[in-house]
């Protein structure tokens, strides 16, 4: 039997199985969403949930612990994939 993997929300830093989370990328200067999970670099992971993209923005949550803002189009597209309710696509 498998364990599931569970990843910590950097909002309301609880422990969530990794298809319930968006996983974000630090390249170039700003956070990218990485739909493949598999983008080399270090990870930060957010609840697929509209509360909890709000608060990421609201809060300025990746500014403050990251010094990075998310790239420009991409809560957009997170906003996006929470309300379809579908898997990420690219």
């Amino acid at each position: 039997m498998r364990k599931e993997t569970l990843r910590m929300d950097i909002v309301s830093r609880g422990r969530f199985p990794k298809e319930e989370l968006f996983r974000l990328v630090h390249v170039c200067g700003a956070f990218v969403l990485d739909p493949s999970l598999a983008l080399p670099g270090r990870g930060v992971y957010v609840r697929r949930s509209l509360e909890a993209l709000k608060a990421l923005q609201a809060k300025k949550i990746l500014e403050k612990t990251h010094h990075a803002p998310l790239k420009e189009g991409e809560y957009e597209r997170m906003v996006e994939l929470c309300q379809t309710k579908t898997p990420f696509a690219s």
